[in-house]
């Protein structure tokens, strides 16, 4: 880094010698908040001629875990690199390409996999640890006290600990990787009245009926659950609030 853009051309291209192929990354993204609306302003976009479109543009490689079908930024820029997209750039210098996964600054741990890893594998060597009969040589001594949860599994509630000091600082969120690779980043948000936003999430994934019933009733309990967590985190008390801006 820096990448030796190719000046001619209007989206980030680059060759690592003279005789490499061209590789690509996005030159805008569309970012959400998740249904907000992004899919559509993605297909209005990509009926534009300088916007080419035979790339995949919703891979949420930003968010997904690095050895998920995702994969590494070698992966992530062959997205961007294949021969009808270079041939598009070719013939139409000034395209621009996108990157319309809306989960990509969408700040919630589910979500940010890519830099959270660290957190999964801190918490799963721990648990396995513990999970071993005996523990294994080396366990922390929390793991001499096993207690059952209430589904009947193991509950390595130290383990929390060890991956939260393994994970990385929120001063390193998202944008700030992004901007790490692309310092002009250009991002399109979306945005949507947050009720109505909630009232779709409830409607569109089956674990927030089946959590807090259906209908009317559920999403008032979805919808209050959600409420008190978004007052907790900005109230004047809470630890959210020291966290850098996004």
């Amino acid at each position: 880094l820096p990448l030796p853009l190719q000046p001619s051309l209007a989206s980030p291209c680059w060759r690592r010698n003279e005789t490499s192929r061209l590789r690509c990354l996005p030159a805008f993204f569309v970012a959400g908040a998740l249904q907000s609306g992004t899919a559509d302003l993605w297909r209005r976009l990509k009926a534009h001629s300088l916007i080419p479109s035979r790339h995949d543009a919703l891979s949420h490689w930003w968010t997904n875990h690095p050895r998920s079908r995702a994969g590494n930024f070698e992966t992530y820029t062959s997205r961007f690199s294949g021969d009808a997209t270079l041939a598009a750039l070719d013939a139409a210098p000034d395209s621009l390409l996108g990157d319309a996964s809306p989960a990509s600054f969408t700040f919630m741990f589910a979500e940010s996999l890519r830099l959270h890893y660290r957190y999964l594998d801190a918490f799963d060597a721990c648990y396995r640890e513990c999970k071993a009969n005996p523990p294994q040589r080396g366990a922390p001594s929390a793991c001499a006290n096993r207690k059952k949860g209430s589904d009947g599994g193991y509950r390595a509630d130290h383990c929390y600990g060890r991956a939260t000091a393994a994970t990385s600082p929120l001063s390193f969120n998202l944008p700030a990787f992004a901007t790490t690779l692309l310092p002009a980043l250009r991002v399109v948000v979306m945005l949507r009245e947050p009720a109505e936003r909630l009232w779709i999430a409830f409607h569109s994934y089956g674990q927030y009926p089946a959590k807090y019933g259906q209908g009317a009733a559920g999403f008032g309990g979805y919808f209050g659950n959600q409420s008190a967590a978004w007052h907790s985190c900005v109230s004047p008390t809470s630890s959210a609030t020291t966290r850098p801006p996004l």
